[in-house]
């Protein structure tokens, strides 16, 4: 449900009250098998140097690929990718992964 002034498809909470927790373990297990843990730097919260993460994250291949199942017109997968990467920073992490399947598998 997009909300006046947000971003956000739904909430991670609105999505953890939609699915089932056999739901949420299947597509957190989906997401584990298809992700890449990329490097990010990240200022470090005293603004003294910088911190290194790994985050898990779905690149736009594998998502249209592993998710999508390849078969769908570039342009439309090129959408999905776009409204499930909310951060627009050309990945989908695991709360936008989630939000995004919790709405197409719930409905709005």
């Amino acid at each position: 449900r997009m909300v006046s002034g947000s971003s956000k498809i739904l909430s991670y909470s609105e999505a953890r009250n939609r699915c089932t927790p056999e739901e949420y373990k299947r597509f957190r297990n989906g997401f584990d098998k298809i992700c890449i843990k990329s490097v990010v730097k990240v200022q470090k919260p005293n603004g003294r140097g910088v911190q290194i993460i790994k985050t898990p994250r779905v690149e736009k291949s594998a998502f249209v690929n592993d998710v999508l199942g390849g078969r769908i017109p570039p342009q439309i997968a090129d959408r999905f990718f776009q409204i499930f990467d909310q951060s627009k920073n050309g990945f989908i992490d695991w709360k936008d992964f989630f939000c995004g399947l919790a709405i197409f598998s719930k409905g709005t």
